[in-house]
């Protein structure tokens, strides 16, 4: 994989590839059950693409902290954090 070095070319790729992780997140999260927590830094700096309770909730489960939720309750979450 080679990084992209033309800018425009690069802020035209980011949507792309953004919108891509996010259906594999979904995919994961609904096949197998897992939870998934997505965070993109952008090169323009600019902070992180995803904040949500969500990804609080799997921060928290992986510092030792017990916090539960179903698994349609995860995809929908990730739904709603896709790009418009």
């Amino acid at each position: 994989m080679k990084s992209i070095q033309d800018k425009d070319d690069l802020f035209a790729t980011i949507p792309k590839r953004h919108s891509g992780i996010y259906k594999k997140a979904i995919e994961l999260c609904t096949l197998s059950d897992a939870d998934v927590g997505i965070v993109i830094f952008f090169p323009n700096h600019n902070p992180p693409s995803v904040a949500n309770t969500s990804i609080d909730s799997i921060s928290n489960r992986s510092l030792n902290q017990n916090l539960t939720s179903n698994n349609t309750a995860r995809v929908n979450e990730l739904e709603q954090m896709r790009p418009l």
